[in-house]
C-alpha cells in the first residue's frame, strides 16, 4: 500500500468486505507484470474457493521464482485469528491467554501504525484487527524512523507491528517509545536477546509473535513482562486459546485459523492444489518445546545445516551476530551465509553491504568467533552492494550465493 501523500488514517470498513463471498488476491508489486498476471489467472481457476484471501508464502514474495506457493485463507479463519490477538492485547500480562473470552474487544480508541505490506499476512492481520475492534490505522508510504515517530506522536498510536530490522533501526537511533504506545508486536524473524533488551531499555513494550501465513498470522505471543535491567533472557511464548500445538521433530499446529489449501504455480501459470493438513494438524518447519500452554522456540528445521558432520542452527548464529551488531553500533546490514563446501558440506561466510569498513569487519569477526564453536567461525567476508532480502527482511540465500559465487561452483 504505497500512498503518495505519506500517511493518512483509514477505517477498514468499505475497503475490504470481510463478510462477503468475494475473494481477494494480494500480489507483491515486485512481481514481473507477466508473471503476476499468470499467477492471478491460475489461482482464480484453481478451485471453487469463496470468501477467501490468497497470499504468497514469504519464500516467494520478494523475487520471481520458478515455483510459487500460494496460501488460501478463509475470511472466517482470518477473523478468528484477529479476534484472538485483539483479546490477548486488551489485557495486561497478568491475564492468562487461556481464558475463554466471550465477546469481541472494542478498541475504538486504538490507533495502529500499519507498517507491513498487505501482501504479507502481518499487514493484512492489522486490517482484520481494526475491522473487529473499530480501531483506526495510520499507514506510511515507506519505512523511515523519523516519519514513523512523527506519525506515532501526531496520531497517538497505541499499537504497531514491527520486524526485527525496524526494531534495530529504532534502537540504533536511540529512539524512546512514545507514551501513547502500549504494545509493539515483533514478528517476521527472530529477535536477538541483546536487541530485545535494548528496545526494552528505550521503553518499547515488545511482545514477540510466533506467526505464519498458514495460520492467518499469530499462533503465540510473549507476555509483556516488566523490564529488568539485569535480565537479557527472552520470555517464552504463550499459545493463543484457539490453537493446539504439539512438538515432535518439528512443531505441529491445529486450530480454526489454519489455511484451506496451498496452490503451487510455476511461472507459466500451471498449478496444483493440495491440502497439507493431516487429520487437522499442520506440520511446520519450526522446532520448539511445548509445556502446557507455554512454547519455547528452538529454531527452524530448514535452518539446520551440517558442517563437517556437526548440526548447526543458523538462526542461533544469526542471533549472536545481531547481538554483536547492537553492541558495536554497526549501521551496515549483516548476515551469515551457509556457503557450500566440498569437504565440510557447509562453512559460514559473513555478508555485509558496502557500509561495513575493514576495521568494523575485523571487530565483528573477532567478537563473533569468540562466542561460537571452532567449526562455526566465519571463514570469509563478502562486502556486496546490497544483501538480498524479502520485504520482511529475511535473507534470500539463493540470490546471496549467486552474488558471491556460491552457486554452481
Amino acid at each position: 500500500m504505497d500512498l503518495a501523500n505519506g500517511l493518512e488514517i483509514l477505517q477498514v470498513d468499505g475497503d475490504l468486505d470481510w463478510g462477503s463471498d468475494q475473494n481477494y488476491y494480494f500480489l507483491n508489486p515486485r512481481l514481473l507484470e507477466v508473471e503476476g498476471q499468470n499467477q492471478l489467472k491460475a489461482i482464480k481457476n484453481a478451485g471453487p474457493f469463496s470468501g477467501s484471501l490468497f497470499l504468497l508464502t514469504s519464500g516467494t514474495t520478494a523475487a520471481h521464482s520458478s515455483r510459487f506457493k500460494w496460501v488460501v485463507l478463509s475470511k472466517d479463519a482470518f477473523l478468528k485469528s484477529a479476534r484472538a490477538v485483539n483479546q490477548a492485547m486488551a489485557f495486561d500480562s497478568q491475564t492468562s491467554l487461556s481464558q475463554d473470552f466471550c465477546q469481541d474487544f472494542q478498541g475504538v480508541n486504538d490507533v495502529w501504525l500499519h507498517l507491513l505490506p498487505d501482501f504479507h499476512v502481518g499487514g493484512l492481520a492489522v486490517r482484520a484487527r481494526c475491522y473487529l475492534s473499530g480501531a483506526k490505522w495510520v499507514t506510511l508510504s515507506r519505512w523511515d524512523v523519523s516519519e514513523a515517530i512523527q506519525a506515532m506522536e501526531r496520531h497517538q498510536v497505541t499499537l504497531l507491528s514491527l520486524v526485527p530490522t525496524q526494531v534495530f533501526d529504532l534502537c540504533q537511533n536511540q529512539v524512546r517509545c512514545p507514551a501513547s504506545v502500549r504494545t509493539a508486536l515483533v514478528g517476521g524473524g527472530a529477535l536477538s536477546p541483546a536487541l530485545y533488551q535494548r528496545a526494552r531499555e528505550l521503553g518499547w513494550p515488545i511482545r514477540m509473535t510466533y506467526a505464519m501465513a498458514e495460520a492467518c498470522s499469530t499462533v503465540a505471543l510473549t507476555p509483556l513482562t516488566p523490564y529488568l535491567e539485569s535480565s537479557i533472557c527472552l520470555p517464552d511464548f504463550e499459545i493463543l486459546p484457539h490453537w493446539e500445538v504439539r512438538s515432535a521433530e518439528s512443531l505441529w499446529i491445529k486450530g480454526e485459523s489454519l489455511l484451506t489449501a496451498y496452490i503451487e504455480c510455476d511461472s507459466g501459470g500451471k498449478y496444483s492444489v493440495f491440502d497439507p493438513k493431516v487429520e487437522g494438524w499442520l506440520k511446520t518447519t519450526d522446532r520448539g518445546v511445548v509445556t502446557g500452554r507455554s512454547l519455547q522456540l528452538l529454531g527452524r528445521t530448514v535452518d539446520l545445516i551440517k558442517i563437517g558432520g556437526e548440526k548447526v542452527e543458523m538462526g542461533r548464529l544469526q542471533q549472536i551476530l545481531d547481538g554483536i551488531r547492537v553492541q558495536l553500533s554497526i549501521i551496515a546490514d549483516l548476515a551469515l551465509l551457509p556457503f557450500p563446501d566440498e569437504r565440510l558440506g557447509h562453512v559460514i561466510h559473513l555478508l555485509s553491504d558496502e557500509r561495513l569498513s575493514d576495521a568494523q569487519a575485523m571487530a565483528v569477526r573477532a567478537a563473533y568467533d569468540a562466542q561460537v564453536l571452532p567449526f562455526e567461525k566465519i571463514r570469509q567476508w563478502h562486502r556486496i552492494d546490497q544483501i538480498p532480502r524479502t520485504d520482511l527482511r529475511k535473507l534470500i540465500i539463493s540470490r546471496s550465493l549467486e552474488k558471491v559465487g556460491g552457486l554452481g561452483s
